[in-house]
């Protein structure tokens, strides 16, 4: 019995080769939604910098959306675009909201979809 014992110690080369699968499976999944999620902090400080910003007071709700689209265009955001943009006017003024979702292709025909919602700030 202790013959045996010795003999069944360790990992085989099979599981170690599964495990190094899993491993890098969820690397590649890691490795490709991170990107989306550091392009959705660059909307959320297009956002915060619009409420500081002195050029958004006054303007049309369209120059709004393009001052927010040429920010995110410099910023490299390709997953917003002028219908996620919405602009509703309130008694204090206007809440610009962008609500979006990335779509990110993850392998073969397998697409990953990140939704990003409440993103929103008050212009007065």
């Amino acid at each position: 019995m202790s013959n045996t014992l010795k003999s069944q110690r360790g990992m085989t080369a099979i599981s170690m080769l599964v495990i190094f699968v899993m491993v890098g499976f969820i690397f590649m999944i890691v490795a490709k939604l991170v990107p989306t999620y550091f392009a959705h902090f660059k909307v959320e400080s297009a956002l915060k910098n619009l409420a500081s910003d002195n050029r958004a007071e006054g303007i049309s709700d369209k120059e709004v959306k393009s001052l927010i689209l040429k920010k995110l265009d410099v910023d490299d955001v390709d997953f917003v675009t002028e219908k996620d943009i919405v602009i509703t006017k309130t008694s204090t003024g206007r809440t610009v909201s962008i609500d979006y979702e990335a779509r990110v292709p993850m392998f073969a025909n397998v697409d990953a979809v990140v939704k990003f919602n409440n993103n929103s700030v008050e212009l007065r």
